[in-house]
């Protein structure tokens, strides 16, 4: 309930401070209960707290609920209260009005009514067309083969490696880091271009090898890959 201290001053500026906790308790009773009660003597002596108060004899209790209840409004054996009254009608209606803007707002309006045929457009989804396709990075597969148009590019753009041979070179380094990438056509063609860049980072020793030398090796671990013999990485990882 709104509290107006001003109000309650002025309204009960001549009550002792027991009337005063009457007043207040009973202000608060019948905004509870809507704003109007029956007016019963027991019930008012209780709702105010009158009646547990034993420190006043029960006949002035009745003499301070007499008191009070010249403040209320009594009619038919209910009493109320002006400005309770009020403020609990402005409540009712406050609830009403949004009662009926909720149901409202779970209505959809005419205007945006759809046919099952008609579409509303997304705008997320819409975004997301709008928005280049972003590949998700995986790894290489433990079963990868040379794809025929890897082998092309890298028989054009360097002729002098063997596309087997780089390929192993290839599948040993991206099994053994595990890195994954989100364009293995690209990799690959990168990988290409550096070949020997590539196997000099990898081993120490690889800029005293030859081409010829490189391959062999690349080849000689596939076989092994193929007959199941332990095969241990430039990087100590066994397969």
């Amino acid at each position: 309930m709104p509290y107006y201290p001003g109000d309650f001053k002025a309204d009960t500026a001549d009550l002792t401070l027991a009337e005063k906790g009457a007043y207040h308790d009973l202000i608060d009773y019948l905004w509870v209960n809507g704003g109007t009660v029956k007016n019963d003597t027991n019930r008012l002596l209780a709702a105010s707290g009158l009646a547990a108060d034993w420190s006043i004899s029960g006949p002035k209790k009745k003499q301070i609920l007499a008191k009070i209840l010249s403040y209320f409004d009594q009619k038919a054996g209910q009493i109320s209260h002006g400005k309770i009254t009020a403020l609990s009608d402005k409540a009712k209606e406050i609830s009403k009005l949004r009662a009926v803007a909720g149901r409202k707002g779970g209505q959809a309006s005419p205007s945006k009514c759809f046919h099952p045929n008609h579409t509303i457009p997304n705008k997320e989804n819409k975004s997301r067309e709008n928005t280049p396709h972003k590949k998700r990075a995986s790894q290489l597969p433990a079963d990868w083969k040379l794809p025929d148009d890897y082998r092309e590019y890298c028989t054009t753009k360097r002729p002098d490696l063997d596309p087997d041979a780089t390929a192993e070179n290839f599948l040993d380094y991206y099994l053994s880091h595990g890195k994954p990438m989100a364009d293995w056509k690209r990799t690959w063609q990168r990988w290409v271009r550096n070949e020997h860049g590539n196997q000099q980072n990898r081993t120490g020793s690889a800029s005293l090898q030859t081409p010829q030398s490189r391959n062999k090796a690349a080849l000689e671990r596939k076989r092994r890959r193929d007959s199941g013999e332990a095969l241990v990485t430039d990087d100590g990882l066994v397969w």
